[in-house]
């Protein structure tokens, strides 16, 4: 099928309907919700990468029939993308999105008496989302990629209650001072990373998304609930 830059009939984007961070971040497992009391809204991505699928396929099908040809068959893959996304608003200088993902269950595990690592199930679900979210961004013509990583940012939230020993880390005074700090960063820089020992950058970024970092994404962050409303209030200001 062949696509032109408007995505005619395809579901817009800025258009779709929104959800509160709380709504998002309930549990499919369990039906419970983390983010009790954060009322911000974001676009739900989830939602609308399966409604964009939909859509295409439809047309797909449409096109193969007009046509009468048996070579358009529609994709099977739907995209693993991002939970919630929070688009810039028109007064916004800087067009950033940011995506937020959800996790309402542990996602640390320590190895042996070493720093904390992702859980590998969590690193490749994550992985895989980071890469859908970003090539959908970049078919609905919002991101061009391999120079997305200037407009997205992507923060993955976990329950500070089931990753305890993560959650005492990230939310020491001194690290909320150097996640400040990590969050105005346009960038890469190394003044910055220098001053902070392989702990401190691991509860910013651990390693498993370091590599997609000023590539597909501007900034990967890994935060509690308890750091949200921060990042909601920096988004504001923007």
């Amino acid at each position: 099928m062949t696509r032109n830059n408007s995505n005619s009939g395809m579901p817009s984007l800025e258009k779709y309907p929104r959800k509160t961070l709380r709504e998002l971040s309930k549990s499919d497992a369990d039906n419970t919700y983390f983010v009790s009391d954060e009322e911000h809204e974001a676009i739900d991505f989830d939602a609308y990468s399966k409604a964009f699928v939909r859509t295409y396929r439809r047309q797909l099908r449409e096109q193969s029939v007009a046509e009468t040809s048996k070579d358009a068959t529609p994709f099977s893959h739907v995209p693993s993308t991002l939970d919630g996304l929070v688009p810039p608003s028109d007064r916004t200088i800087k067009k950033r999105y940011v995506f937020l993902e959800f996790k309402n269950r542990a996602i640390f595990r320590r190895n042996g008496s070493e720093r904390l690592q992702l859980k590998e199930s969590i690193q490749s679900d994550i992985t895989y989302k980071l890469y859908d979210t970003a090539i959908l961004m970049h078919v609905i013509g919002r991101a061009c990629l391999p120079t997305g990583y200037a407009q997205m940012d992507a923060y993955v939230v976990c329950s500070a209650a089931k990753n305890s020993e993560y959650a005492s880390t990230a939310e020491s005074s001194e690290q909320q001072k150097r996640f400040r700090a990590f969050q105005s960063l346009s960038g890469p820089n190394d003044e910055l990373m220098d001053s902070l020992d392989e702990t401190e950058i691991s509860a910013f970024k651990p390693k498993a998304t370091r590599h997609l970092t000023g590539y597909l994404y501007r900034s990967i962050c890994f935060i509690t609930e308890l750091q949200l409303q921060s990042v909601m209030e920096m988004l504001e200001e923007d």
